[in-house]
């Protein structure tokens, strides 16, 4: 829809949506945490923005290449799916015990639990 996902490019497509009666306040809107998606949004202050499992697990896939656990995308769906801080915090407590957060990859765990403050 646009040459780049910029700032810039992001704003100018929220805004006519806006213009178009696109109700971006009652709409939640899936991001792959990409910059000009979240300056566009900051900037309107418009929407609940909410981030893509899918985005957020090939992130983390990307990012261990290889050294993911097998369970890692069931664990993940749950943290996301958490409906409250305490079922969250539940959820990353059981899964660090598990093969899933295990001490052996506290990076992973830490990227995780840093999901709960993107929300």
């Amino acid at each position: 829809m646009c040459a780049s996902e910029s700032g810039e490019n992001c704003e100018w497509f929220f805004r006519c949506c806006i213009r178009a009666a696109v109700k971006l306040h009652e709409t939640p809107l899936f991001s792959d945490r990409g910059s000009g998606i979240l300056a566009a949004l900051k900037t309107l202050s418009v929407g609940t923005l909410r981030y893509c499992t899918r985005h957020i697990l090939n992130n983390i896939r990307d990012e261990f290449k290889g050294r993911c656990p097998p369970d890692i995308k069931n664990v993940l769906y749950r943290v996301q799916g958490a409906q409250s801080i305490e079922e969250y915090d539940s959820i990353i407590k059981k899964s660090s015990s598990t093969s899933a957060l295990s001490k052996e990859s506290c990076k992973l765990q830490k990227t995780c639990e840093n999901l709960r403050f993107l929300q």
